[in-house]
């Protein structure tokens, strides 16, 4: 089913993280409707403003997640809809694969190059903190970390999306502190791209809001793909090229970064063991 006709137009409606595995779907939507900063309830009025631009209804929607269902049922009641209560493994499988080919086309691109268009010395250990929605990353606990790591003599550099949390006292801080080249807010940084190559790992924390727990860390496969090792708040199942941390427990992450940067000091074996089963578990899911 392509959507090109009146007759077969799809919608699908779910939480933000959707939106970001949409290229690894293997089914042609006419438009991908997310929950607006999260908030479901919202979904209805992008339904409605949907019809209304177009002048009909979709002959069918494609809902990930109860809440999400139940608001398109309540919006559209006469058409037809599958609701998926849980990802749908093979859409994992597809994240894998669409990584994995998106880092094949950029692979002339040269980790070296983009620190350097960056500022980033070679001998920093940069992480990069990142999730499926940028305003639900911590800018505020993730730096709390990385600095006393650098309190601690690690020399790590930490990126943060400019939309995260807290990104503007964060930054004062750095600033009063005297380590405003150890922290980076750059605009879409949550997105891959380029910028990811620079990276030595990526931080993904816990949500808040546990409703879209099952949902929330599609933005690893990219990472994994790319050979970056992920370090997580316990917050995603365990897999092949991924690190845990006890969710709240900041002192873990702190002698987690400052463990990494030892390591990248001394060659960077954990690191690329790290990479390596990142590679092998994309790989993996993607066959």
């Amino acid at each position: 089913m392509t959507g090109d006709s009146i007759a077969d137009m799809r919608i699908a409606v779910g939480p933000s993280a959707v939106s970001h595995s949409n290229r690894a779907l293997l089914i042609a939507f006419n438009s991908i409707l997310t929950a607006p900063l999260g908030i479901e309830r919202l979904l209805s009025r992008r339904l409605q403003a949907w019809v209304e631009r177009h002048g009909t209804c979709p002959q069918k929607i494609m809902a990930y997640g109860a809440a999400a269902g139940d608001l398109a049922h309540a919006s559209l009641p006469g058409v037809d809809r599958v609701v998926h209560l849980e990802p749908p493994v093979q859409t994992q499988r597809n994240c894998a694969q669409a990584a994995t080919e998106y880092w094949r086309r950029t692979a002339e691109l040269q980790r070296d190059d983009v620190r350097r268009s960056l500022g980033i010395s070679e001998s920093s250990v940069v992480i990069l903190a990142v999730g499926d929605r940028a305003d639900s990353i911590d800018a505020r606990a993730a730096f709390a970390a990385s600095g006393r790591a650098v309190l601690g003599g690690a020399n790590v550099v930490l990126i943060v999306p400019t939309r995260a949390q807290w990104v503007l006292e964060t930054k004062r801080h750095a600033r009063i502190s005297r380590m405003e080249e150890q922290f980076m807010a750059i605009d879409g940084a949550e997105i891959p791209s380029s910028l990811w190559l620079a990276a030595d790992a990526m931080l993904l924390q816990a949500r808040g809001d546990e409703s879209e727990s099952r949902w929330w860390g599609w933005c690893r496969w990219w990472a994994l793909a790319a050979g970056i090792g992920v370090i997580h708040e316990s917050c995603i199942e365990e897999c092949e090229g991924t690190l845990a941390f006890t969710r709240g427990d900041r002192d873990e992450l702190v002698r987690l970064f400052i463990k990494i940067a030892d390591d990248c000091g001394a060659g960077g074996s954990m690191l690329r063991a790290l990479s390596e089963g990142a590679i092998r578990s994309a790989q993996a899911a993607a066959k």
